[in-house]
């Protein structure tokens, strides 16, 4: 299935280095009126509907934390203007190219069983994080939906940019992905797994009046 990118009016573009995400970003920016980026809620940013996008306070100060939290923001601002009856802002991951290929699942969903950690590893953190949004049982149905209306995959095909909307890791790989991620949830240490949840699922239980736990700054703390 193709993704025609200039089918939207703004977007925001994630997705693998190797996979030349780099050419979509730019490519899309000649295509639609506002392309958003990772650090956009770090900005005073508007988008096209006049609306602002959270500015979710961080408590790391590191790369991975910022790009997950801000899917957090995206999947939030997505479920309010769906609420407002505005069309969504799809988040488009580059997931895989006709030059370089894919990932297993195995290995994005527990890092443990990763041969090449150090390569896309804050995408891969990214993807993980995005898996949650769309399955943890502590979120609502509603925003769970909505997470899945937000994120689409996609298929870089060079040297002409052509995007194809693929399967989510763990739709193309379901019983490699369930079986790595229950794994990985296995071998976490307990005082990990407290720390994991941060403020961001609090963020999105009720996400019309929701802010972050024990943070009152509107600043982000990443420049």
């Amino acid at each position: 299935m193709s993704c025609s990118i200039g089918s939207f009016k703004e977007v925001m573009v994630y997705g693998y280095a190797c996979v030349r995400t780099d050419l979509v970003k730019s490519f899309a920016h000649d295509k639609i009126e506002r392309v958003y980026n990772y650090d956009t809620p770090c900005k005073s940013v508007t988008t096209l509907s006049g609306r602002a996008f959270t500015r979710l306070p961080l408590t790391l100060r590191d790369m991975s934390t910022l790009c997950k939290n801000t899917l957090v923001v995206v999947v939030r601002e997505n479920y309010l203007r769906k609420k407002e009856s505005i069309p969504i802002i799809p988040l488009i991951f580059c997931l895989e190219s006709t030059e370089y290929g894919s990932f297993p699942a195995a290995s994005i969903a527990n890092k443990n069983l990763d041969k090449s950690p150090d390569l896309g590893k804050v995408s891969k953190t990214e993807i993980r994080r995005m898996y949650k949004l769309c399955s943890d049982p502590e979120l609502s149905a509603e925003v769970k939906q909505t997470a899945q209306e937000t994120f689409k995959f996609v298929r870089v095909k060079m040297p002409n940019l052509e995007l194809e909307e693929i399967p989510a890791p763990w739709e193309k790989e379901p019983e490699s992905w369930v079986k790595a991620w229950e794994l990985k949830k296995a071998t976490k240490s307990k005082s990990k797994a407290a720390s994991a949840k941060l403020d961001w699922k609090s963020l999105l239980k009720d996400p019309e009046v929701a802010t972050p736990k024990n943070q009152t700054s509107s600043a982000c703390l990443i420049q």
